[in-house]
C-alpha cells in the first residue's frame, strides 16, 4: 500500500490521460462526426424542401417548354432511317432541279451528326448545279420555302455570259443541312 501511495500522483496522471484517450476523445470526435453528418442532412433537406416549394414553378416551366418543343418540332423531319432519308431528300432536290430547268453535276452527303444537348441529328447535303440565272435563283427562293428548316451552310455562286437585260447562267455549288428529331424524340 506505501508503494502506491509513493506513485499516487503519477498514477493519477496516468488514470486521467488514459481516461481522455480512451473515453472523452472518442466521445468527442463521434459528437463531431454527428454534427457533421446533421449539417449535410440539413443542407439536403434545405435543397428538397427548395425544389418542393418551386414544385409549381418548375411544372409550369416544364409544360411551357414542352409546349414550345412541340410546337417547334413541325419544322424538324420525324424521325427516319437515315438510308431512307437520304435518298427521299436526293430525289425531292433533283426532282426540283428538272422542274426549274437546272443541271446538276454533282451531289454528295457529308457525314451525320448528332448536335450535342439537342434531340437533333443534322445532315449535310453538298451539290452543284448549272443553269439559267432565273431558274437558279427562283430554285432558291423555293428551296427556303418548304415545310422542314433546311439550312444554307455554304452558298457559292459563280455568274457567267451576262449581257444587257440578261442575267447570264449561274453555277452554284450548296451545303445544306437538314435537321431531324432523333429516334427517342419522335417515338416519345
Amino acid at each position: 500500500m506505501n508503494e502506491l501511495e509513493k506513485y499516487k500522483f503519477p498514477i493519477l496522471i496516468i488514470l486521467i490521460l488514459s481516461l481522455l484517450k480512451f473515453l472523452i476523445v472518442p466521445t468527442l470526435t463521434w459528437q463531431d462526426e454527428v454534427i457533421s453528418e446533421n449539417k449535410l442532412l440539413q443542407r439536403k433537406v434545405s435543397k428538397v424542401a427548395n425544389l418542393i416549394e418551386d414544385e409549381q414553378q418548375l411544372t409550369e416551366r416544364l409544360e411551357k417548354i414542352e409546349s414550345d418543343f412541340k410546337d417547334i418540332s413541325k419544322y424538324f423531319y420525324s424521325y427516319e432511317n437515315e438510308q431512307s432519308f437520304r435518298l427521299e431528300q436526293q430525289k425531292l432536290i433533283e426532282k426540283q432541279l428538272l422542274k426549274f430547268e437546272l443541271k446538276s453535276s454533282s451531289i454528295g452527303w457529308q457525314n451525320t451528326v448528332s448536335i450535342p444537348d439537342t434531340p437533333l441529328i443534322r445532315f449535310q447535303l453538298q451539290y452543284s448545279f448549272t443553269g439559267k440565272s432565273e431558274n437558279a435563283i427562283s430554285y432558291l427562293v423555293q428551296q427556303q420555302g418548304v415545310q422542314h428548316w433546311q439550312e444554307i451552310e455554304t452558298l457559292s455562286v459563280n455568274v457567267r455570259r451576262q449581257k444587257a437585260g440578261r442575267l447570264g447562267q449561274m453555277t452554284i455549288t450548296v451545303r445544306l443541312s437538314f435537321y431531324m428529331l432523333n429516334e427517342e424524340t419522335s417515338n416519345g
